[in-house]
């Protein structure tokens, strides 16, 4: 125990080179990201199938003076493995404001309704309202959000693309892929109608005997 109590910590170093203001939504939920980050990066992984591994780049090394790591496929899926949590195991605490505590606390501060409503609301059916320009625009925003693409970008002239309509008759699907050179026949189900051919078992070819 005296050891223990002798020993002096090493110390340790912290970023503070970059600071967040309150009002930086872009720089909270940037910072966010980087806390829930991934261990790996898919941009960043090659997979070679001729030598069957993986190469993964990253920053330069000052230790090893290397900007990328060779992985066996079996080496590189326990590298993986190893970051997925147990079940039931914690990977984010929250403290302060947004810790269990102070969120039950504030809870129970919350003013209750002393009086019960004994009638019951009348429920008056309306039709929806229609759905505007900016709502039919968010499905882009969130694909670009999730999947780090812009839908709407170009991929010849990086140019921004707009949405003239929507095509839904197969035959039109059909005659503007065959035109592209992109239409894939589809093999048609089997008739459940058609009669099954009888397979018999005939004892004189077993090896078993």
């Amino acid at each position: 125990m005296k050891k223990l109590v002798s020993w002096r910590n090493s110390g340790f170093n912290i970023h503070n080179q970059v600071k967040i203001k309150s009002q930086d939504k872009h720089g909270r939920e940037s910072l966010a990201q980087y806390i829930l980050r991934s261990p790996f990066s898919q941009e960043k992984m090659t997979y070679g199938e001729e030598t069957k591994t993986v190469l993964y780049r990253t920053k330069m090394r000052p230790g090893t003076k290397k900007n990328f790591a060779v992985f066996p496929v079996l080496d590189w899926i326990a590298a993986l493995t190893t970051h997925i949590p147990d079940k039931g195991e914690q990977l984010v605490r929250y403290y302060g404001y947004y810790s269990n505590v102070s969120r039950g606390k504030r809870k129970k501060e919350k003013p209750q309704d002393e009086t019960e409503i004994s009638w019951k609301p009348e429920v008056i059916e309306i039709e929806a309202p229609p759905v505007s320009k900016e709502i039919k625009k968010r499905w882009s925003y969130f694909i670009r959000k999730v999947y780090e693409t812009d839908p709407l970008t170009c991929p010849k002239c990086q140019g921004e693309m707009r949405i003239i309509s929507f095509i839904d008759q197969p035959d039109v699907i059909k005659k503007i892929l065959q035109h592209l050179g992109l239409w894939e026949e589809s093999h048609a189900p089997p008739d459940k109608n058609q009669r099954r051919k009888e397979i018999t078992f005939d004892p004189s070819y077993s090896q078993l005997i």
